[in-house]
């Protein structure tokens, strides 16, 4: 067993199982971890709309890092707490938005704005109630501030990302890539959290598959990696749990954990 205060845990291909649901061996393990005094955080890419009612499910009343960090959320405002918004040339994303992706989402400090509905937007809304802002061409920018920028363009390690590289930081995954201010990552919101908590680095254990999560991995008092994890995110792990198709979150909660002294 091994002494920490605080676990930070991804959503998809972490928490929730390939079909996007969350198993009850797991939202067991997040109610045993929080009945021991652990503290126990969201960090995921979603935007709060994404991310409220899982938090909600798993009795959860920590603050929701959310959009890769870009975001903390209290599960009771969409308006966020702190956030670290993006500088980029409106003309560039105007005419990218509209003309080379299947679908564009703007994450603001007052909601979302979208091309359209699909599938993951629509699950969203039913599951918080809460509606994009604005739905249609993106003939003009929201004056509130940027938190990120999601395209998708159905294309995994898309050339079209490159430009937005300079200056920014860029996520590709096998659908599209997303745009971040330089330096924002979960870690990057997750050591303020930790400042906030007085709580350190090394009382700190992290779970997450993707390559958002790679820094929150490196640098956690332990990062565990899912075994659907990409081989390279894997390496930026201490440890390797298994897959989220065989409850590998629960799994290292419930041997590694559960019932750890809580100091």
């Amino acid at each position: 067993m091994m002494e920490m205060r605080a676990l930070f845990l991804d959503i998809d291909g972490t928490l929730l199982a390939p079909d996007g649901t969350l198993n009850t061996v797991t939202k067991e393990a997040v109610s045993q971890l929080r009945n021991q005094g652990v503290k126990v955080f969201l960090a995921t890419g979603r935007p709060y709309e994404g991310t409220v009612a899982l938090h909600k499910e798993l009795g959860l009343m920590t603050p929701m890092i959310c959009l890769n960090g870009a975001g903390v959320y209290s599960p009771s405002s969409i308006i966020p707490a702190a956030s670290r918004s993006i500088k980029i040339n409106p003309d560039a994303v105007r005419g990218f938005a509209n003309t080379q992706t299947d679908n564009v989402m703007i994450h603001t400090t007052k909601g979302l704005y979208c091309r359209k509905i699909d599938d993951e937007i629509r699950t969203w809304t039913e599951s918080s109630g809460i509606s994009p802002l604005g739905v249609g061409p993106i003939d003009q920018l929201p004056d509130e501030p940027v938190l990120k920028y999601s395209f998708r363009t159905k294309q995994g390690m898309s050339p079209l990302a490159e430009p937005y590289g300079y200056g920014n930081k860029v996520i590709q995954w096998q659908d599209g890539f997303e745009i971040l201010a330089p330096h924002v990552s979960k870690w990057s919101m997750i050591r303020s959290v930790l400042h906030a908590y007085g709580i350190r680095r090394s009382e700190t254990v992290a779970i997450g598959d993707g390559p958002n999560d790679v820094e929150m991995l490196r640098f956690a008092g332990t990062g565990v990696a899912m075994g659907n994890a990409a081989e390279k995110i894997k390496e930026a792990a201490d440890t390797v749990t298994l897959s989220n198709a065989e409850d590998g979150a629960a799994a290292y909660m419930t041997s590694r954990l559960v019932r750890s002294r809580v100091v």
